[in-house]
């Protein structure tokens, strides 16, 4: 699984570690991700977990600076189920901001809610769509209002199961 973050600053990041629980009290390390150090400028971060857990779990950062001092992220609640009834993804990305497409296959007459949400969790749009047929289906996304450059969280909820990936605007 994708992990995606970005930081507006920085001031003597020296690492960020990425911390996944079941229960909000036992954290397992996933991954050390270099810090840039001292930054104004926006910057894109990735990891990945190789195994994440089935079900619901929780991620954080544990941002550390140079001396040693350190600071935690709220908990992401994420649900991960395998599945091979539904894909989806998402094109052009990186994208303008005016359109894109979402790429899906599900099961004919099944409803998907698709929501785009900005860094701070605001709804930029929603649409629910219907599958015509089973398999890979092209839904195009066309805006109201152009997406201002960041990263976006792309939500697909289908069968009660809630699927993301991110969208990055230039």
């Amino acid at each position: 699984m994708d992990l995606k973050w970005t930081t507006a600053s920085q001031i003597n990041n020296d690492y960020f570690t990425i911390e996944k629980t079941r229960d909000g009290i036992n954290f397992e390390i996933v991954e050390k991700v270099s810090g840039a150090g001292n930054s104004s400028s926006t910057m894109y971060y990735t990891g990945k977990d190789s195994h994440p857990y089935e079900g619901q779990s929780y991620y954080r950062l544990k941002q550390t600076d140079y001396n040693g001092a350190c600071t935690y992220s709220d908990l992401v609640a994420v649900k991960f189920k395998s599945n091979d009834e539904f894909t989806f993804s998402v094109y052009p990305n990186p994208s303008d901001g005016s359109s894109f497409n979402v790429v899906m296959k599900a099961i004919k007459g099944e409803e998907i809610f698709v929501a785009v949400y900005d860094v701070n969790g605001n709804e930029a749009f929603s649409k629910t769509v219907m599958a015509e047929s089973f398999g890979k289906q092209v839904f195009p996304i066309e805006l109201t209002h152009k997406l201002k450059r960041g990263v976006y969280l792309i939500v697909a909820t289908f069968n009660h199961q809630v699927f993301n990936k991110n969208l990055i605007v230039q």
